[in-house]
Order: structure tokens, then sequence, then C-alpha cells
């Protein structure tokens, strides 16, 4: 019988022990216990960002918090707009089956105001959310984003500008001529550009807000018989009519600030949205060799309205829905504690 020489054996030896090393190295680093418990966060644009949920996802898993029965915890965040989550969500409870089937079942839900909550339970019959099971995360501020030698036209710092005093500008046919200060590239009509409120979130609130300010009371004091008020539906059908730009989305409405006041002169968005832009952190094109992304270069300045600017609440709603395990509701307790704790916050 032939027999290997003992060098052979050593060197054959050798590669084997090499083979098992890079084996259990590669396979440790994929390694994902079978008996886990997935928290998936379905989460809007503002705290997707890669500092927030995506970041702190990574810390917390790196962690390795358990349930009480030992079970580790992983948790996943994923990008979704609120207006598609809500009628995603919807359609899941009322009919069992997703829409977009590349996206797993959620056990909690972030839309970018709060507002979409009461409306999921509406679209699906059923409390989905409910107060107890949801905890704010963070909030934004939307105001009034224009240049800053516009802003120096009408007045500002020294002066507040209104949601009320854009509105009558806009609707003015001297428009932009009633200010000697204002630039001829600017033309003669002020632009308002403004996301729909049936997908965007920001035009959801800022609908609201309008409601609001007409109404002369907060939005959540605001009955039926105040929006139905002659000035107040006046006031709302002006401010609609005076825009020239409807946007799907604020992500969409971010790029469009990027061609200046040729495109528009006025955009209601979130504080961080414009902190984006300046910080490029906004994809601006995407292409073959992947995205593009670049910084703003327009001087541009957030007004906050004096009739007061309204808040984004980014709340963690745990669902009540079929698919989420009472392990599973325990986990994203861990992991919506974690996010509110002082390092994260």
């Amino acid at each position: 019988m032939y027999q290997l020489s003992k060098t052979t054996k050593r060197i054959l030896g050798a590669i084997g022990a090499l083979w098992l090393i890079g084996f259990f190295a590669i396979a440790g680093a994929n390694w994902r216990p079978l008996d886990r418990v997935e928290v998936v966060h379905w989460a809007n644009g503002h705290m997707m960002t890669e500092k927030l949920f995506p970041a702190f996802a990574k810390k917390f898993n790196s962690q390795r918090h358990v349930t009480a029965s030992g079970k580790p915890i992983e948790v996943k965040p994923l990008l979704v707009n609120s207006g598609t989550a809500t009628e995603e969500l919807a359609q899941r409870v009322i009919a069992g089956a997703p829409v977009n089937r590349a996206l797993p079942n959620p056990t909690i839900f972030t839309p970018a105001t709060e507002q979409w909550l009461p409306e999921l339970n509406r679209q699906s019959g059923r409390d989905v959310t409910a107060p107890r099971d949801t905890k704010k995360l963070a909030f934004t501020w939307v105001g009034i984003v224009m240049l800053r030698e516009m802003a120096q036209c009408l007045g500002w710092p020294a002066k507040e500008i209104g949601v009320a005093e854009v509105v009558a500008l806009a609707s003015d046919n001297e428009g932009w001529a009633k200010y000697p200060c204002a630039r001829l590239g600017w033309g003669k009509k002020p632009l308002m550009a403004y996301t729909d409120p049936n997908s965007s979130s920001t035009g959801r609130l800022m609908l609201f807000t309008l409601y609001s300010i007409a109404a002369g009371k907060p939005a959540e004091q605001l009955t039926e018989a105040d929006i139905t008020r002659p000035e107040v539906v006046e006031f709302v059908k002006r401010f609609n009519l005076a825009v020239d730009h409807y946007i799907p989305d604020t992500l969409a409405l971010n790029l469009k600030i990027f061609n200046g006041p040729a495109f528009g002169h006025f955009f209601f968005v979130g504080e961080d949205n414009l902190v984006g832009l300046y910080e490029g952190r906004e994809t601006t094109g995407v292409f073959a060799s992947g995205t593009k992304r670049e910084q703003l270069h327009h001087n541009m300045v957030m007004v906050y309205p004096k009739e007061g600017s309204s808040a984004n609440y980014h709340s963690a709603a745990i669902l009540r829905a079929s698919w989420v395990t009472e392990e599973q509701r325990e986990a994203a307790e861990a992991w919506v504690s974690f996010l509110r704790e002082e390092a994260q916050q």
C-alpha cells in the first residue's frame, strides 16, 4: 500500500488546519443564532440618516441584548416613507398579505409625524397603534427655507416673517415688485413649493398648521366647526392657490432646492433637512457608478414663522398586529428604551 511520507503528512495536516481555521473564521463572521428575536423597525428619512438609527442599531446589536428567556435581540431599521408605510401596514392588517413583499413585517413604526398613527388605525379599521405603546424619540421643527437675501429683503431677522405674510406675498399680483430690494433674477412672482399632504409628513403637518393659524388655536384643539368656518377655509384655499410646485415628498423637494430661485423661493421643510443639504447628505443623482451627493451652495436660512413652528414628532409605535409576538414586543421595548437613553438622545 502506498504510504505518505512524514513531510507530506505534515504539509497536508497544516493545510487542513488552515482550512478549518478559515472556515470557522468565515462562519463566525456570518453566524447568527437561529433562535433569536428580530425587531424590524420601519422608520422615516429623518431618523434613517447614517448617524442615527443605522448607527444606533449597530451599537445595540453589538451589546448583545437578550430577552427574559435569554434569546438574543437583533434590530433591523428600514427606511420606509411614512405615507407608503401607512398604506402598506393597513393592507397587511386587513388582507393579511403584503403589497411590497420585499419589506419584512415591522415590529415598530416611526413615521415622520405622529398624525400618521391615527390615520393607520382609520385605514385599518382597528387600533394597530395605541398611545400607551408609543414613545417619543425626537422631533424637528418645520419652518420656511428661503434665500438669505430674500429673508433680509422681507425684513428678517429684525422682523419676524409669518406663513400668512408669505401667502399674501405669493398671492399679490405685484409680487416682488413691491420691494425695492428685490433682485431682478428672482422674477416678479414669488414661488412657493409644498409637499403633498397625502404622501408627505411635512405637507400633512403644514396642513394642520394652516388650519391652526386660520382658526387661532392649537391644532390639537381644533374641532370640525373650526375647520369649516368660512374664513378658515378661505385661508387654506389661498395657501393652496399660491403654491407653484407640489412635490410628492420632502426628500424630492430637498433636491429642488439645489435649483435655486429659478425653481422656488419658499420651501416648507424641517430644519434638519436644511442641515442635511449643507452637509451634503442628500442624494442628488443615481448613476451606474453609484449615488452622487453634493453640498448646497446657495446661502439659505431657516425662518421660523411668527405664528409659531410646528414640530414633527418622531415616535416609536410598537404595533398591535398578528405578526408581532409577545417576545418581539419585549425586545422592541428594550430597543426603544435604548434609543431614549441619554447617550443616544
